[in-house]
């Protein structure tokens, strides 16, 4: 096998700069060196620089960019609309006299296999039906539902204007002993909260049988639209006047119409 020597010399003096022995195995480990040498650059300048956008199959960054809000966005939305479904489900729940819920995941039983059940009559459910039907024939039944709920008072004070519902005054203003938070009278579900030049932050909750309760004159609201409140749960802050006094503002509404609080809370 040949060696063979690789000498840099300065043209004009002939003095030898430098000189490299070479053989086929020297050229053959120094070139796959820059080979890689180069391959690894060039993946890196792919990977990590606009380039990429220039050669087929990559796709544009900004296109990830908006794949990924796009998605946010669904989230948001599936969201929203799972509590709009919660929130319609509690108002026609409320509106029935049944509980209000906080999600309508558990409604569904996972554990069964739904796709499975038959919808079959059996000769012993035939024959239920039939005594049944014969007891109930010439049985009268008197429904009755009952509108009475137990009402918690949403602060603890002194009444200082009470209800006149024929003359238009359909609410009782409060004056609250201490700092404590306004309370839901009852369990519901936050039907609308917002603020008025008139009345502040107030808020409107729904409960069963058809009872709706109002509160108002509030610095700061706790919980916002759709919220499933319990009775007895903190719900607002009473905003203090320039005495320093709480005054809050309630009025209770039954079967879409006003009626006095005092009826029905023990303040």
């Amino acid at each position: 096998m040949y060696k063979y020597r690789f000498k840099i010399v300065n043209e004009s003096t002939f003095e030898e700069l430098a000189s490299f022995r070479l053989s086929r195995m020297n050229v053959f480990v120094a070139g796959g060196i820059v080979a890689l040498l180069l391959i690894f650059i060039t993946i890196m300048v792919i990977a990590y620089t606009p380039l990429r956008e220039y050669i087929p199959g990559y796709a544009d960054v900004s296109i990830r960019k908006q794949a990924l809000e796009l998605s946010k966005r669904t989230d948001s939305l599936e969201t929203a609309m799972q509590e709009k479904d919660v929130f319609l489900y509690n108002i026609k729940a409320i509106i029935d006299g049944r509980p209000p819920v906080r999600s309508l995941q558990a409604m569904k039983d996972s554990t069964r296999n739904y796709q499975q059940i038959q919808d079959a009559k059996s000769p012993e459910d035939s024959t239920l039906r039939r005594e049944l039907y014969e007891e109930r024939k010439f049985k009268v039944e008197k429904s009755e539902k009952k509108d009475k709920l137990f009402f918690f008072s949403p602060v603890r004070g002194t009444i200082l204007d009470k209800a006149n519902i024929p003359l238009g005054k359909y609410g009782i203003r409060i004056r609250q002993n201490g700092e404590d938070p306004v309370k839901s009278v009852s369990d519901g579900v936050v039907l609308y909260e917002g603020w008025s030049p008139y009345s502040d932050y107030f808020m409107i909750i729904i409960h069963p049988n058809r009872f709706i309760s109002i509160y108002r004159n509030n610095a700061a609201l706790l919980h916002k639209a759709g919220d499933v409140v319990r009775a007895g749960e903190a719900i607002a802050q009473c905003k203090p006047d320039q005495k320093g006094e709480r005054i809050l503002y309630f009025e209770l509404w039954h079967n879409n119409g006003p009626t006095d609080p005092e009826n029905h809370i023990s303040f």
